[in-house]
């Protein structure tokens, strides 16, 4: 029964594009379910809060229509959180990749994939679906890195080989495939305890940025189920956040076993 609930997968690939975004969410309606579009290069792609999300190198970009919503949405972002943080891992087994805050993957101390989902809806304004947006850094030069403001890394940096994009994407498709099917089989609790398990954040001393730009330093208490950060500042009482940009102020021990 659950296997007959796991998603068939149906590829897109484009080699270049805006954003794999805008374009599964202008064809929304006429593709399938579960319809991967993905691409190389894409020249207007955004992250959370607006940002661009800077295209250098051959990478992945890509997008999934989701219209059957047995799921909340927040819970597909960490399914599709988790099923990236198992791709990096297969690509790079060496490395150390864990999930930050909602649901950006890190290497180490840099940045190597960012999610977006961005809820479809209907005439009425009903929701109806889901496009779930992810950029994987996988062949960019340390180089090209460096142009990117903040600390990035990639697959190739990581594992020392160059991937084939497309067999990258399939992958992808395979590994959403396979944890979509696991939420099934062990249920959205599971997934947010696997997802809270990868963040690595709760006990940690931060720097957060709220989204009017105000910088507070504090401690992470903890991520709460429905995925807000239980935030201390400094000198201040727990605060509850749904959104924000968290850095963590020092790595030291981020791989060792919290108690």
């Amino acid at each position: 029964m659950i296997e007959a609930l796991r998603p068939l997968i149906s590829h897109i690939f484009l080699k270049e594009v805006d954003s794999t975004n805008r374009y599964a969410s202008e064809h929304f309606d006429s593709l399938p379910d579960f319809t991967l579009v993905s691409a190389a290069r894409q020249t207007g792609g955004r992250g959370r809060s607006g940002k661009t999300w800077i295209s250098t190198g051959e990478n992945f970009y890509g997008s999934l229509i989701i219209k059957d919503m047995r799921f909340h949405p927040h819970t597909c972002g960490r399914i599709l959180s988790l099923a990236c943080l198992e791709l990096l891992r297969h690509y790079a087994p060496s490395s150390k990749f864990w999930i930050k805050w909602p649901n950006d993957i890190f290497a180490g101390e840099k940045k190597i994939c960012g999610i977006l989902c961005e809820i479809k809806t209907d005439i009425t304004n009903n929701p109806c679906g889901l496009v779930a947006g992810f950029g994987i850094n996988v062949n960019s030069s340390a180089d090209e890195m460096q142009s990117i403001d903040n600390p990035a890394s990639s697959v190739y940096i990581e594992s020392g080989r160059l991937s084939d994009i497309k067999k990258f994407s399939f992958d992808a498709g395979i590994f959403f495939s396979e944890m979509y099917c696991n939420a099934f089989a062990s249920g959205t609790d599971w997934i947010f305890s696997r997802w809270k398990e990868e963040n690595l954040l709760a006990g940690r001393d931060v720097k957060l940025v709220t989204e009017q730009g105000l910088t507070v330093e504090g401690r992470v208490i903890d991520i709460l189920p429905g995925g807000q950060l239980l935030f201390r500042p400094d000198g201040g009482e727990d605060t509850v956040l749904n959104s924000g940009t968290v850095s963590i102020k020092s790595a030291e021990g981020l791989f060792e076993k919290k108690i």
